[in-house]
């Protein structure tokens, strides 16, 4: 308690001094990619030196909707630090010496998420080889999942969560339960790789069950990842996917959309001033993802017109992981730092190019006015 003004008044002597940016970048988005690669993953961007298996999640996923196939390197490495209780790492470190340090807690509390991850990505590789040979972790990661299985509802355990600034609620761990019911729908294709037909049948079973109950949720909630995530993975019907386009606003998204929950913030957040974090901030990649959907759905015209919004954002020498949303610069704040060279941000970016850069303007006009079903 005593160390709360201190807090504040580091955090208001900050705001009154200059800010400087020191990130200035001559090299391509493409290539600063390519400069975090590490191990088969990637490190979150170039402050933050660490390789979170969260953050190369949505880098995988961005880089697979540009046509790249997950890394066989990176997912060994999470094969290889599987703990003796089934739990994936939650990220890693380095040593002077370049050896990884493998973490499964941050903060001191248990991140699950990354089980489900692991899950997807080995799902996610296109050799066969590969999922026999991890066949056997993949059922070990999935019994660690079920663990927190109830019912067939997802409890995570308290700060688990990408939410961590609000205080943990019944609601909490939404993203993750999408994450886990895709890993159910990952762990069926696995077995169905390998011919085993028993754990085939259970998982399409379990994944129905699942399904079911989450859908609910992702009816009733304002948050905006575990929605994109639910409508990627193709478990909701299309007029979910236009209901919650009609939600959000053109020129920001943010990862909680205004509404009649109010997510409390933890007394921590609040001294060190990132409570907003989660319901203010920009975080570009959202877009560029939704941006990815809705080309993936044919909506070329809608997508071009988010694209748009954020051109003063990726005009420039490198992509930052945040930025203040009346600004439009990145975030720097005494307890909250931007992170340059952002590489979901960065991979996110590229795929959603990529949605029109080799289309011709004419033959874009005709593609336009194409509906897909989800």
């Amino acid at each position: 308690m005593l160390v709360a003004p201190i807090i504040i008044l580091a955090r208001g002597l900050y705001r009154v001094l200059p800010s400087i940016t020191l990130s200035k970048q001559n090299k391509s988005f493409d290539q600063q990619l390519v400069s975090n690669k590490i191990n088969g993953g990637y490190y979150a961007g170039s402050y933050q030196k660490k390789i979170i298996t969260r953050e190369n999640f949505y880098t995988f996923l961005g880089l697979k909707n540009s046509g790249e196939s997950v890394s066989v390197e990176y997912v060994e490495l999470l094969a290889n630090h599987m703990s003796a209780s089934n739990q994936i790492p939650a990220y890693f470190t380095e040593t002077i010496w370049g050896d990884k340090i493998p973490h499964y807690k941050e903060n001191g509390y248990e991140i699950v998420d990354s089980n489900a991850i692991f899950l997807i990505l080995l799902a996610w590789l296109s050799s066969n080889q590969t999922a026999k040979k991890y066949f056997i972790k993949a059922q070990r990661a999935m019994l660690y999942l079920e663990q927190f299985i109830i019912d067939d509802v997802f409890f995570e355990p308290e700060f688990g969560s990408w939410e961590n600034t609000r205080k943990p609620t019944e609601r909490s761990g939404l993203t993750t339960s999408v994450l886990v019911c895709h890993a159910i729908r990952s762990i069926e294709l696995l077995a169905m790789r390998t011919g085993n037909k028993s754990i085939m049948l259970k998982c399409v079973q379990q994944h129905t069950r699942f399904k079911k109950k989450l859908c609910v949720k992702l009816y009733q909630t304002q948050e905006t990842l575990p929605r994109m995530l639910s409508i990627y993975f193709n478990m909701m019907p299309s007029d979910f996917w236009r209901s919650f386009d009609q939600e959000i606003e053109l020129d920001i998204i943010t990862l909680i959309t205004p509404g009649p929950i109010q997510y409390q913030s933890t007394w921590n957040s609040w001294v060190y001033g990132v409570d907003d974090q989660h319901n203010t901030l920009l975080y570009p990649w959202i877009t560029y993802f939704w941006i990815i959907i809705l080309g993936k759905k044919g909506k070329l015209k809608m997508a071009k017109e988010y694209f748009d919004e954020l051109t003063s954002i990726h005009s420039e020498s490198t992509l930052y992981s945040t930025y203040e949303p009346e600004t439009l610069r990145p975030v720097s704040r005494a307890f909250l730092q931007a992170d340059p060279s952002h590489s979901v941000t960065l991979c996110m970016f590229l795929a959603a190019r990529d949605i029109f850069g080799p289309l011709p303007s004419n033959k874009m006009e005709e593609t336009m006015s194409i509906d897909l079903p989800v």
